[in-house]
């Protein structure tokens, strides 16, 4: 059911959510898309779950039944998402810096607040995330500290990878911070990169989500579900960030999720108008690339790619 949460007249912006609920209402989980309106992966995957969602309410012959609670909010910044831009021109602010919010604040506050209040009471919940601007990310989890019930969602995921990860110096004012500090099991999901649709890793991120709703009695299926899946564990010192010497023009020569031994080439810095090579950016040891540089200029000392390293592989159960 699509419920309207609030309405910014100043701005002539309607903000809604959709919710299913079913004979266990208590036991709710909240799906959270799009914060920036460039977040094409997000929006898609919300869509996805939407229209799942409410092709099986009334479905009896359906194979799943909802048991819970479950609410998606597929944007928080619905004129950036009208847009396709990072955040909203008219202001400029982020909505990923406005929690937890306010109502009298500027439209991103107020559109943060409406959600964290909604949020708050959730047993567990997602975010769907796509990489940093200018970078691709393999599809993968991620968390601050995968506790107990973190491992339990990010196993049932299906995805390979679950990665610790250090909270930033603006955490206190994003959405996933929220969760945390009220010690409420999340995961975040990423992949692919913002500004453009990754299929494959939509695709994933969906049924990975079905998995979750199902392995935590959100969601019911007529056969039992079984988790069938190998997860690999990096906490956030087995992540070596690779850096550049030379600025450049940055020419990928690997893809991400490929494991890579140490030695390997992973990109060249080129210079931008005699085309010679002035670096060779190599795997300083083996290891998973979890993230890659996708824009072509590149200043000194800047990321080119993320490494999360083989060392001691840890695998479920951890």
């Amino acid at each position: 059911m699509k419920t309207k949460l609030i309405t910014l007249e100043s701005a002539s912006i309607d903000l809604y959510k959709f919710q299913w609920q079913g004979a266990s209402p208590r036991d709710s989980f909240a799906i959270v898309g799009a914060l920036h309106g460039d977040n094409f992966n997000a929006l898609h995957i919300c869509a996805r779950l939407i229209e799942f969602l409410d092709r099986i309410e009334n479905d009896e012959s359906s194979e799943y039944k909802i048991q819970g609670k479950i609410q998606i909010f597929p944007t928080l910044n619905v004129p950036a998402s009208q847009t396709g831009l990072h955040v909203w021109p008219a202001d400029g602010l982020d909505s990923n810096l406005s929690f937890p919010g306010s109502r009298q604040g500027e439209p991103e506050e107020q559109m943060a607040r409406a959600v964290y209040e909604e949020i708050f009471d959730a047993h567990a919940g997602i975010l769907i995330n796509s990489g940093a601007r200018h970078y691709e990310d393999t599809p993968h989890l991620q968390c601050y500290k995968a506790h107990s019930e973190e491992r339990k969602m990010a196993f049932a995921s299906g995805l390979p990878i679950l990665r610790e990860i250090c909270p930033t110096p603006t955490h206190r004012a994003q959405l996933f911070s929220q969760w945390d500090d009220k010690q409420t099991p999340a995961l975040i999901f990423s992949g692919g990169s913002l500004g453009s649709l990754s299929q494959n890793y939509c695709d994933l991120a969906f049924q990975g989500i079905l998995n979750i709703l199902l392995v935590l009695k959100i969601l019911r299926q007529n056969k039992k579900f079984e988790a069938n899946s190998e997860l690999l564990f990096f906490t956030s010192n087995r992540e070596v960030i690779i850096r550049n010497q030379n600025p450049g023009l940055f020419q990928p020569k690997t893809s991400v999720g490929k494991f890579l031994k140490q030695g390997e080439v992973i990109g060249i810095i080129t210079d931008p108008l005699s085309g010679k090579i002035l670096e060779e950016i190599i795997a300083p040891e083996k290891g998973t690339l979890v993230v890659l540089r996708h824009l072509p200029i590149i200043y000194q000392s800047e990321t080119a790619a993320i490494l999360l390293s083989d060392k001691k592989k840890s695998l479920w159960p951890f």
